[in-house]
């Protein structure tokens, strides 16, 4: 057939070449592929297996694999969908944290200001444990919460004993039904 206009004149391909500055930028903005940082939205496709498990089960669930196989995507992904379902869900990435407090800092981040103000003066009103504090606190306004932890390896293999304490925590309050933890390390 013929065409009123050659493709490397359709509207497409010369907005895209007043976007990038070469037709590698293009092709590594357009990519599915991305290197050195999650995907998502229309980036993200397949893997439906495993984001049904994740999503759709209240078990707890560790991912293990090497680096760079997409383990953050996967996460992001999962908590997304699990937001949509109106379930209040907690993504934190940890890889940089050594210890469970710096975890526990990063929970405390995401949540309001009056909410970690509450969590703090009843921590030191009844010497509770704070993570305890924040977890009841969000399960009696939310019933049910996920936690999802981005490469949580590094403190895992830390052995010290607050470290313990708080996968001691973590084990009672997803044994009681109302907090689940996704966490994902590449150890």
């Amino acid at each position: 057939q013929k065409h009123d206009v050659s493709p490397r004149q359709s509207p497409i391909a010369m907005a895209i070449r007043q976007k990038f500055a070469s037709a590698t930028d293009a092709l590594l903005r357009l990519s599915p592929y991305q290197r050195e940082k999650p995907v998502s939205g229309w980036q993200f496709f397949g893997r439906e297996r495993e984001l049904h498990q994740l999503v759709n089960t209240n078990e707890n669930i560790v991912l293990v694999g090497a680096r760079r196989i997409g383990k953050t995507s996967l996460m992001l992904e999962a908590a997304r969908r699990i937001g949509e379902m109106r379930e209040q869900v907690y993504y934190l990435s940890v890889q940089n944290v050594r210890s469970s407090r710096d975890v526990v800092s990063a929970l405390l981040s995401e949540l309001e200001p009056r909410e970690v103000a509450a969590a703090v003066r009843r921590q030191k009103a009844m010497d509770e444990q704070l993570l305890s504090v924040v977890f009841r606190n969000a399960t009696k306004q939310y019933g049910h919460i996920t936690l999802l932890l981005d490469e949580l390896g590094n403190v895992i293999s830390g052995d010290s004993l607050e470290d313990r304490k708080f996968f001691g925590l973590l084990r009672e309050w997803t044994q009681g039904g109302k907090v689940r933890v996704i966490m994902s390390c590449f150890q």
